[in-house]
């Protein structure tokens, strides 16, 4: 069995195994009701990694003499796989704290570089790379570690986004590693790529499953560990540069929330709508427009890596040059101003756009629930809401605000929009609005009751103090 056939071996049988056991998955959730009303189920990461695990398993059993596999470390890495898994299995369906989330990305990371996958020099684009000792080898995987699992966690807001970055990372790590004839590296590799395009099938938009948190810390997980391997065999001053190239999309975006959240002296844990893909969707991209704009963007990065790593100093120059400006294009998306909803070149329209603005800090500005769905109730008319309800998951009795417009006639289009922040889930947010005959003008008002829905979540995120007693359920990072 040649390379070439090993790869081809690994990425078929990850992708059928997950093609085929996705909807599976997504059939047990609505079965047992693992999962939240109205929402396609969020546990879709299990069907990925038992795609990614299932041709490793056969690697472990017929040990081929090419792949060179160090049973018991593969074992060990393969159990710390297993045991991210279960962190966000548990997350998506009991929800976890952000300091029990941490605690066991810690530790699986610390388990991670006793196996051997550590970052054990430090490289810049000139110069010779330094190497690190003990004490400063650990925290720097361990940071790398946690600091790429969460930024994956962050980066899965759109149907879609996630998986798909991941698979241009993927494939990215797996040329690095054929390059450098790491063959154990690329069967990994194609094993996750061939399990992400298996998902995707369901998970693009429109999904039908959502990867959730399961998905998420899994995928972090792997393309760190995959990202520490792909450099022990470049004694080039470019080693370490390379994977941060390839996983540049999430880790800017994850960079750039930290440094946002603590210029506003908010938790670092703490969720928010000012990602790049939430900018995007403010500055009038549809969602599925966002997704391949920001694949491009992870695109254009990998062909940087690729040239970094194949060319010579002219061309190294240049595709540095690339990366500023493609790092310089992300920091741009994330500083996009949000265009005026439903924005056309009448006045009329601008002043009702300006109007829809001000009815959206209205609903922000709100002292209580019934202020929150007065206004509310207000904004969602004027989009041509039929009829709308706010429902609240309260300790003793569910608290539901409901308004109706039974003068209004048309073929309507139904949207669900689930309210969460970092600590808890509020409820749901269910609006039957009359369509628009323009495809053009549909979408925007799609896009405008969504942009009330971060509204009326932001408004419950400032009220939270006085609903924390009333609150049912705890759940991490909203999608």
């Amino acid at each position: 069995m040649t390379m070439t056939s090993i790869l081809a071996f690994a990425f078929a049988t990850a992708l059928l195994t997950a093609a085929a056991t996705t909807p599976i998955v997504r059939a047990l959730c609505r079965r047992y009701g693992l999962h939240e009303p109205q929402s396609p189920p969020r546990l879709g990461g299990l069907a990925v990694a038992l795609g990614f695990i299932t041709p490793l398993l056969v690697g472990i059993i017929i040990r081929h003499p090419l792949l060179d596999i160090d049973s018991l470390r593969l074992a060990g890495v393969l159990l710390a796989t297993i045991s991210i898994c279960a962190l966000g299995a548990y997350d998506d369906l009991k929800g976890a704290t952000p300091a029990e989330k941490l605690a066991v990305q810690l530790v699986v990371a610390a388990a991670t570089w006793a196996l051997g996958f550590r970052i054990e020099k430090l490289t810049m684009p000139f110069g010779e790379p330094i190497m690190l000792e003990i004490w400063a080898s650990l925290p720097l995987t361990l940071l790398w570690i946690v600091g790429i699992v969460n930024a994956m966690n962050l980066i899965d807001g759109l149907d879609g986004l996630a998986a798909g970055v991941s698979l241009i990372a993927v494939c990215t790590l797996l040329g690095l590693g054929w390059l450098d004839g790491q063959v154990l590296l690329c069967a990994c590799a194609a094993a996750l790529a061939g399990a992400l395009v298996g998902f995707l099938f369901y998970n693009f938009n429109p999904a039908t499953i959502f990867m959730g948190d399961t998905g998420s810390l899994f995928l972090g997980y792997v393309l760190a560990v995959a990202s520490i391997a792909s450099t022990t065999k470049q004694d080039t001053a470019w080693a370490l540069v390379l994977p941060i190239l390839a996983l540049g999309l999430p880790i800017t975006d994850t960079t750039m929330a930290v440094v946002r959240r603590l210029k506003l002296g908010r938790p670092v844990s703490s969720a928010d709508s000012d990602h790049v893909h939430h900018r995007l969707l403010k500055a009038g991209y549809s969602p599925r427009q966002a997704v391949l704009l920001l694949y491009g963007v992870c695109m254009m990065l990998a062909a940087v890596t690729w040239t970094l790593k194949l060319g010579q100093d002219p061309a190294k120059a240049a595709a540095f040059g690339v990366a500023a400006a493609a790092v310089f294009c992300l920091i741009a998306m994330l500083r996009l101003p949000h265009r005026l909803m439903g924005t056309s070149d009448t006045t009329a329209a601008a002043e009702a756009a300006l109007e829809r603005r001000a009815m959206a800090r209205a609903i922000r500005d709100s002292s209580d629930v019934e202020q929150l769905w007065q206004s509310t109730a207000v904004a969602l008319t004027d989009l041509g809401a039929v009829h709308a309800t706010l429902d609240l998951y309260l300790q003793h009795e569910p608290g539901a605000w409901r308004f109706e417009n039974p003068a209004a006639h048309g073929r309507l289009q139904d949207v669900t929009i689930q309210l969460r922040s970092a600590s808890y889930t509020y409820g749901t947010l269910r609006v039957s609005r009359i369509r628009c005959a323009d495809p053009q003008q549909e979408w925007r008002r799609e896009l405008q009751v969504h942009l009330i829905g971060d509204a009326v979540n932001d408004a419950l995120d400032n009220l939270v103090g006085g609903l924390r007693h009333q609150l049912v359920v705890a759940h991490l990072h909203p999608r």
